[in-house]
């Protein structure tokens, strides 16, 4: 006999089922008994026969319970992070944990690789997509980026630069160009063979050279060029248009 019921009291008979782990019999300010499930707190009406197919059926669908399933679970187990290899296809796998500092590094390669815009990373909808993919993202603003890209290309012209240092020779190409906003551009880009002997190319720099253009200018923004990633006694060819001011730039270098 239940210690807690009185000699004429009916005896309840003892509680079995598992949801009674997950959910909590409450009396209403109308006297009306129901059922709480502890996770959503939704009510459900209670059984008179004491069944308890329907509230297995809420806790099975019941989204708050399998969110907090789910983080006891991380708790639990690790979380694998799977790394792609080279292209022999091996990859590696570590234990997972969250890195801010590296989240803000592939962002800005993101940003500056597909020439998004700063505001992009404070977007309503990248932002819940970034939460959804993972609940530690911390939201990045478009000062934070920006200064990123700074830090980027400055990291990735010293790599450059050493990479240029250990090569024998160097080729140029070089070529003017008009944008739409009607603004004069030059590139220069650099050929080399690296010490695999695999043919490299990277873009040296693109800047803005304002008309008129004579071959005076030209020179001197290559020369600048050169001197700036200290290749200025590796360049054994420069590939120009047949424009007449290129002339008098090659024999001015």
């Amino acid at each position: 006999m239940d210690e807690g019921a009185g000699p004429f009291e009916k005896k309840q008979r003892k509680k079995k089922s598992s949801i009674w782990d997950e959910m909590t019999t409450v009396v209403l300010d109308n006297g009306t008994v129901k059922m709480k499930c502890n996770h959503c707190k939704e009510l459900f009406t209670k059984s008179a026969t004491g069944a308890t197919f329907q509230h297995k059926k809420h806790l099975n669908s019941c989204l708050q319970r399998k969110m907090a399933i789910g983080e006891q679970s991380k708790q639990k187990q690790q979380v694998l992070s799977f790394t792609e290899g080279p292209s022999d296809g091996i990859t590696s796998i570590t234990n997972f944990s969250y890195d801010h500092a590296k989240v803000r590094e592939l962002a800005s390669h993101m940003i500056l690789a597909h020439e998004y815009p700063f505001s992009m990373m404070e977007h309503v909808v990248f932002n819940k997509f970034m939460k959804a993919v993972s609940p530690f993202y911390k939201k990045i603003n478009r000062q934070t980026i920006k200064e990123d890209c700074i830090s980027t290309y400055t990291i990735e012209k010293r790599k450059l630069k050493s990479l240029l240092k250990g090569a024998g020779r160097i080729s140029i190409t070089t070529d003017l160009w008009k944008s739409g906003q009607k603004i004069q551009y030059m590139v220069v880009t650099g050929h080399f063979i690296d010490f695999d002997w695999v043919l490299q190319k990277r873009v040296l720099t693109f800047c803005n050279v304002p008309p008129p253009y004579t071959g005076v200018i030209i020179a001197d923004t290559l020369s600048k060029c050169f001197i700036d990633w200290g290749i200025e006694n590796k360049v054994s060819s420069i590939t120009v248009d047949n424009a007449s001011y290129n002339d008098v730039c090659i024999r001015r270098l």
